[in-house]
């Protein structure tokens, strides 16, 4: 007989079962999700460290400090040669802020026959950038020696009391710089004395006085501070000092940077 073939269970591998390949389950996603906001948080306020932008408190305009003009309205010196600058007494006043003062090609110089030859006179804002608000160069091309005096105007004597101070800052000084050039008879060497001070402008203290020297100078006479400025000023109402013992045509000169090569022009009064 030819029997119907019985069927015989098939060993070859079933075609693919969806048992043995599953579509993906949701637990094979073991990679980060795309970042939540729990991963890349906005920035909190504190990672901001760094100083702010700079405030006007940081770069102010000329000193509002400046609330007081308690410098003299004039000064004069008398010149001494046999001084340098061991001698500073401005420093220990009270409304001094600080000073400078330097003696140049002292080297081997005739001080018996020394003569100042020129003299610069500079007072600066109250900014301490050291601009110069005033300039004056009477004293130039001159032959002063010891004993020999030397006269200037500050330009607060051009204060107006009918105005508010912080309007008129341009004639608030915040300090002096002065340069005596001299030379020896006989000799082309230029010896040069470099003095300055600087003022705190408080209302509480006069910031010299009659007596005060530095250098080759010593303040000899002043004219006080206006009390409309200064509230511990003399009471005696102020005069200009005398006229100056050397006459020099004056000119304009500039008044916007500090001039430390030999002056050449007049002052600007």
């Amino acid at each position: 007989k030819s029997p119907t073939l019985a069927p015989v269970a098939s060993t070859d591998p079933p075609s693919s079962s969806p048992s043995k390949a599953p579509t993906p389950s949701p637990v094979a996603a073991t990679d980060s999700p795309t970042s939540s906001p729990t991963k890349s948080p906005t920035l909190a306020p504190i990672a901001s460290t760094d100083p702010p932008s700079p405030s006007p408190s940081k770069a102010p305009t000329p000193s509002p400090v400046a609330s007081c003009v308690c410098s003299p309205l004039s000064y004069t010196f008398t010149i001494n040669l046999n001084q340098n600058c061991d001698t500073d007494t401005f420093i220990d006043n009270p409304g001094i802020g600080d000073t400078v003062c330097l003696v140049i090609n002292d080297d081997d110089v005739d001080f018996d026959t020394l003569k100042v030859i020129d003299v610069q006179f500079l007072q600066v804002d109250t900014s301490g950038n050291l601009i110069v608000i005033n300039q004056d160069d009477t004293y130039n091309n001159v032959s002063l020696s010891t004993g020999d005096t030397l006269t200037f105007d500050s330009v607060s004597a051009k204060l107006n009391p009918d105005e508010p101070l912080s309007s008129q800052l341009n004639y608030v000084p915040g300090g002096v710089l002065m340069s005596l050039r001299a030379k020896s008879e006989g000799s082309e060497t230029i010896v040069t004395n470099r003095v300055s001070w600087m003022y705190t402008n408080s209302c509480e203290s006069v910031p010299t006085s009659v007596g005060d020297a530095i250098g080759w100078i010593t303040l000899s006479d002043q004219t006080e501070a206006s009390q409309a400025f200064c509230p511990v000023a003399a009471s005696a109402t102020p005069t200009l000092s005398p006229t100056k013992t050397v006459t020099v045509t004056p000119t304009t000169s500039p008044v916007n940077t500090i001039v430390t090569d030999p002056p050449t022009s007049s002052p600007t009064k």
